[in-house]
C-alpha cells in the first residue's frame, strides 16, 4: 500500500487508493521520502494555515498567547512548516540540529513546552507565552536564538 491516488511513489510495483503504510514495511528513509512526496503535494501556504491551525488550538488548550511580535510568530511558523514539508514533522526550528536529526530532534510542541513557560512566561522559541505575562519584558534581541 504505498500509493497516493493510485500512484506508485515508492516505486514498488503496488498501487491503491490508499495513502497508509503499515510501520515496518518500509525503512526510514523510504518513510521520509514518502512523507516529503506527500508534503510537496500541499502548497506551502496551505501548509503554513495548517501549522497555524495546529498551534492556535495548543495554545488555546493550554492558555498560552503567541508571542505578541507577529513577525517572530510568522518566521518560527514558517521554519517549522519547511520542516514539515522537508521532514514530514512539525519539528521545533529553535532546537533542532542542523541538519534536522529525525531521530532525535523534538516536535512542536516540545515535551518541555509547559515548563519552559512555567519557569520563564514563555516557551524556548518564545513563540508561545503565558496570558498575563508582562510584555514589556520582552525584548527582541533576547529572541535570536531561532535560526532564519
Amino acid at each position: 500500500m504505498c500509493a497516493v491516488n493510485g500512484t506508485d511513489i515508492l516505486g514498488t510495483g503496488r498501487t491503491g487508493s490508499t495513502d497508509k503504510i503499515k510501520h515496518g514495511d518500509i525503512d526510514s528513509n523510504t518513510f521520509l521520502v514518502y512523507n516529503t512526496k506527500i508534503m510537496n503535494s500541499i502548497s506551502n501556504e496551505e501548509a503554513y494555515k495548517k501549522n497555524l491551525g495546529r498551534l492556535n488550538k495548543i495554545g488555546e488548550k493550554k492558555g498560552y498567547i503567541f508571542n505578541p511580535n507577529q513577525d517572530w510568530v510568522a518566521q518560527v511558523l514558517r521554519l517549522m512548516t519547511n520542516n514539515l514539508k522537508k521532514f514530514g514533522k512539525y519539528f521545533c526550528p529553535c532546537k533542532q540540529h542542523y541538519p534536522v536529526d529525525i531521530r532525535t530532534d523534538v516536535v512542536c510542541p516540545c515535551p518541555t513546552l509547559d515548563q519552559e513557560v512555567a519557569d520563564n512566561g514563555f516557551c524556548h522559541c518564545r513563540l508561545f507565552y503565558r496570558k498575563g505575562f508582562e510584555k514589556e519584558k520582552f525584548d527582541i534581541l533576547e529572541t535570536i536564538t531561532c535560526p532564519g
